[in-house]
């Protein structure tokens, strides 16, 4: 689930964009993924959950 997008722009007026982390941070106990600007975004907020599916699991998503 996600915060609801605008159409086109998605989320992109509701991302700080001097200091986009802190907007992911707050939305970290709502929400797991966003739109902007056409492209959809993954918010992970862990450094353990981030290597895992970069690293360990890099296969299954590199054609993504």
């Amino acid at each position: 689930p996600g915060p609801p997008p605008l159409p086109l722009i998605g989320n992109t007026l509701q991302v700080n964009p001097s200091y986009p982390w802190l907007t992911f941070s707050e939305w970290r106990t709502s929400y797991v993924y966003c739109r902007l600007l056409g492209q959809d975004v993954v918010i992970v907020n862990s450094e353990k959950v981030a290597d895992d599916l970069m690293e360990k699991r890099s296969r299954n998503y590199s054609n993504r």
